[in-house]
């Protein structure tokens, strides 16, 4: 079969690949399509060991305070409705959305498309699919909690004593097998079971697909002189429509943002009525000095170290 590189547009004629092997474009060296052994059950395996620890990391203990004897316990569901309820509902219901939800949904999609029900589904259910499963494995932010849960644990170790519980050590294990089922999906080999690929005819391997007036399907690949891709029944695009201009936007965005992003403070922590902002610069300070007194003690000369008074 003949794909086109997504990097370079170069249309390269791939064989069929045998376990652990890829397909590389001879002209960027992007990989253009690879091929795992019992794929299908890794991911199935994966996602359902990723429901089990993220199902179970709700209700029990996440993480425990403890100061002058009294001990607080709080778990990962009480957080989203403390969050609710002492400061913005919509706040928490962005944190479990992007923590809970999403992860749950993705997890979902994974199995259904990895079962004998993809095959069966209509072309255009499973490119709803298909293309929901594409944009929600994105928006996941696990890994980026897990983080700074453990930002918030360092700036509290000097006022309490943190623990760790349960929750907390499922949903560590959850974000390790989850971050192993998005490295397992291939949009490629999902289509590839659901139908065949169409081969346009008069194809020229080697030559950029847009020269021979090929567009390439977003949702599955599918290399079409159409307005909609005969696999799919997405309509097709040469590039995607105005993607310089919003890309411009977000950047230009993220730019303006950025600044008051770091200057603001992001935690403020209130002891004995004293209020301690902290931004992230500070914690960015925290961790190059963590890092470098290490460096800095091998730089010293012995002779400093052992100089009398």
């Amino acid at each position: 079969m003949i794909l086109a590189c997504k990097h370079c547009d170069t249309l390269v004629r791939v064989s069929s690949l045998g376990e652990h092997q890829r397909a590389i474009c001879p002209c960027c060296k992007n990989e253009i399509v690879s091929y795992q052994a019992n794929q299908q059950q890794w991911l199935i395996a994966f996602s359902l060991t990723s429901l089990l620890f993220l199902l179970s990391s709700l209700y029990p203990s996440f993480v425990s305070f403890s100061q002058h004897g009294l001990v607080q316990k709080i778990s990962l569901w009480q957080a989203f409705n403390l969050l609710a309820d002492k400061y913005s509902i919509v706040l928490s219901g962005i944190f479990m959305f992007s923590t809970f939800l999403i992860p749950l949904l993705v997890c979902l999609l994974v199995i259904l498309t990895n079962s004998h029900y993809w095959k069966d589904l209509n072309p255009h259910n499973a490119r709803y699919l298909a293309r929901l499963l594409n944009k929600t494995k994105t928006l996941n932010l696990a890994d980026i909690f897990l983080v700074a849960v453990l930002v918030s644990v360092f700036k509290l170790m000097s006022l309490a004593d943190i623990g760790f519980g349960l929750g907390f050590w499922a949903y560590i294990l959850f974000v390790v097998c989850f971050i192993e089922t998005l490295s397992l999906i291939n949009e490629t080999e999902l289509w590839e079971r659901q139908q065949m690929l169409f081969q346009p005819t008069l194809l020229h391997d080697g030559k950029s697909a847009k020269a021979q007036d090929l567009k390439q399907c977003l949702t599955c690949s599918q290399l079409t002189r159409e307005t909609h891709c005969p696999r799919c029944y997405t309509k097709t695009h040469f590039r995607k429509p105005n993607s310089s201009q919003r890309a411009i936007i977000w950047m230009v965005t993220a730019a303006i943002f950025l600044i008051p992003a770091n200057l603001l403070p992001i935690m403020n922590t209130i002891n004995l009525g004293n209020d301690t902002p902290a931004t992230i610069f500070f914690w960015c300070g925290c961790y190059v000095a963590i890092w470098l007194l290490p460096c800095c003690y091998t730089y010293i000369p012995s002779e400093c170290l052992y100089s009398s008074n």
